[in-house]
């Protein structure tokens, strides 16, 4: 009879506590904006302030769509990683046994 070996594998998923910085800053210049909404003040320092405002909460967005672009590649390698190691593990398991097999067949020559 032949030992099979058990392997568990155990894996665990972390997740972020805290907001990512480029979506805090996202969030702060919305609210500059909409803080600033409520002024009926028009003069033009104001509204290049908010237009620098604007500007600025697009480059977040933006910043924050590049991370979740750059987030997902990665996770899509780290799953093939993944694949390939529980792969590898399943080989050196069936290895084992044959190896396992063939001492037997050995002790019994």
């Amino acid at each position: 009879m032949t030992n099979q070996m058990t392997i568990n594998h155990v894996r665990s998923t972390s997740l972020p506590t805290a907001a990512h910085p480029f979506i805090v800053c996202a969030e702060e210049q919305l609210q500059r904006l909409k803080s600033s909404e409520g002024t009926s003040s028009s003069s033009n320092s104001k509204i290049r302030q908010n237009l620098d405002g604007l500007r600025k909460l697009y480059d977040c967005v933006d910043d924050v769509l590049k991370l979740s672009i750059s987030q997902q590649v990665h996770e899509k390698h780290a799953k093939l990683l993944e694949q390939v190691s529980d792969v590898s593990l399943n080989v050196l398991d069936t290895f084992s046994i044959i190896k396992e097999a063939f001492s037997q067949m050995k002790e019994s020559m």
